[in-house]
């Protein structure tokens, strides 16, 4: 899987993180963690000299936009492949009840139109035999073609033909979308490993670059501001004011 638009030594990069450095973004939604990234990106250019005096590697700095570009498009992939494999997931669930019912239904007739021919019945079970999804599909061209065998002594018992039909037609249909069930699962599981590896590439140049700047500024409230994650700021205030308000609930009221 190759991205669209970035260059090739960052999807490189991407691409050789090892699973053990890989991070999942946590805290944060990826959308709120790419804007961050890009405005501490514009923020810290007034602050290079003092961080590149103080050890930080502004060629990883220059490389952020890059870095971001690459997330945005692999969080994107992600998110199209994730709702795709959600709708095929769907329709899969939607016809599955359907199929057994059909599969049960037609060795039900074929099995009441032999219902003499003890050898024939016997054969239906073992056609009929396994409860996994390929079983299933399995068996309901199976049926469909012991049917089509026996043609003739279907027809004099009056079974419905159009049942055979109907068979071979939800095999084929319930194999296409178990095909495309997997294959979306795989295909998403792919772009979400993706996406995570993109995710690790830039938050290694935020964390430096954040670590440097914890240490530069610490006692300069007005350079730090810009170093600080304002999501998650506002989430920590949300916290502390909820739970201010449980204990004043909480606390007895003095008559």
């Amino acid at each position: 899987m190759n991205f669209l638009t970035q260059n090739e030594s960052t999807s490189a990069a991407i691409a050789s993180i090892a699973d053990e450095r890989i991070k999942e973004p946590t805290g944060m939604p990826v959308r709120n963690y790419l804007q961050e990234a890009e405005n501490i990106y514009n923020w810290c250019q007034a602050d290079r000299e003092k961080l590149v005096a103080n050890g930080m590697d502004w060629q990883m700095v220059e490389d952020m936009p890059a870095r971001i570009d690459a997330l945005r498009e692999a969080q994107a992939i992600w998110r199209t492949s994730n709702s795709a494999e959600v709708g095929i997931e769907k329709e899969w669930n939607k016809q599955v009840p359907a199929a057994f019912a059909l599969r049960k239904e037609l060795a039900r007739a074929i099995k009441f139109a032999f219902r003499d021919n003890r050898t024939a019945r016997a054969a239906i079970r073992r056609l009929t035999s396994g409860g996994s999804h390929a079983s299933l599909i399995q068996s309901l061209r199976d049926l469909a073609i012991f049917g089509m065998e026996h043609d003739e002594y279907l027809r004099s018992k009056k079974f419905n033909m159009e049942k055979l039909a109907a068979g071979v037609e939800m095999s084929r249909r319930m194999g296409s979308l178990l095909a495309a069930v997997k294959t979306g699962r795989s295909f998403s599981s792919k772009s979400l490993k993706l996406r995570n590896q993109a995710y690790t590439h830039l938050k290694e140049a935020v964390d430096e670059l954040k670590a440097h700047a914890l240490y530069l500024f610490a006692d300069d409230k007005k350079r730090m501001r810009g170093y600080i994650s304002e999501y998650r700021k506002k989430r920590y205030i949300r916290i502390k004011n909820r739970e201010k308000a449980i204990e004043t609930a909480e606390s007895p009221t003095i008559q």
